[in-house]
């Protein structure tokens, strides 16, 4: 079994690896035009690229909190739901309050 600081370790390097390829998608999104094009004037490559950047950005957003509850155990945190998680990690810095 992996300790919390081998989880957080192998998460961050899938969450690079993730990410650029979420930049990849998000540069043909904007390569093509998607955000501009009504739906009607789509080619038939277009909701593929869609898609593809709609299941990165979902995958992304999972192990990001997966990777953010690994650190919260590791910091011996108590917490009941997520919330307490990210309440956690913007008190440390780990992530900016949307207020800021």
């Amino acid at each position: 079994m992996k300790t919390h600081l081998q989880l957080i370790r192998s998460r961050l390097l899938y969450l690079e690896r993730m990410r650029i390829y979420l930049l990849y998608t998000t540069h043909k999104i904007e390569a093509n035009g998607l955000l501009d094009k009504s739906p009607i004037d789509f080619s038939l490559g277009d909701p593929h690229n869609l898609a593809a950047f709609r299941i990165r950005v979902s995958k992304f957003q999972e192990h990001l909190e997966k990777l953010l509850t690994s650190i919260a155990r590791e910091e011996e945190v108590k917490y009941t739901c997520f919330s307490d998680v990210l309440a956690f990690t913007e008190k440390e810095g780990i992530l900016q309050s949307e207020v800021e």
